[in-house]
């Protein structure tokens, strides 16, 4: 596997030693080296090398936030989602009673009723 790498890198090198000085500075600009223009051509190989691998790395790293691992089984997935929806039941229980008891205070002769719909709104009587 090192081998590979190694192998891999030599001839990486090779590619870019017969690029133009030009053609290094086209590439070092797109890697956002820092003061390519004064740089011999084998210092530009050594920085296009080192800053493509970083490139490749900050890459890796992005993907791997974007798709993580799961690490959770089916059921504790289900558990877990199972706890959600009580949790979100009690809120909106809270939410009801916090709401049927300031429409009662400002209706004080009246029946207040408050269900909850489907879309997640609410509606409210007061008879």
């Amino acid at each position: 596997m090192i081998s590979n790498q190694i192998d891999y890198s030599e001839s990486k090198k090779d590619q870019l030693f017969k690029l133009t000085i030009r053609e290094l500075r086209l590439e070092a600009k797109n890697l956002s080296v820092n003061l390519y223009s004064r740089k011999t051509k084998n210092a530009l190989v050594d920085l296009i090398l080192k800053y493509q691998k970083e490139d490749l790395i900050e890459k890796q790293i992005i993907n791997q936030k974007e798709f993580p691992v799961d690490i959770f089984t089916e059921q504790e997935r289900l558990a877990l989602a199972k706890a959600k929806a009580e949790e979100e039941k009690i809120i909106l229980s809270d939410k009801n009673f916090n709401l049927k008891r300031l429409l009662s205070e400002s209706f004080p002769d009246k029946k207040v009723s408050v269900t909850d719909d489907k879309d997640g709104s609410q509606t409210i009587f007061i008879l």
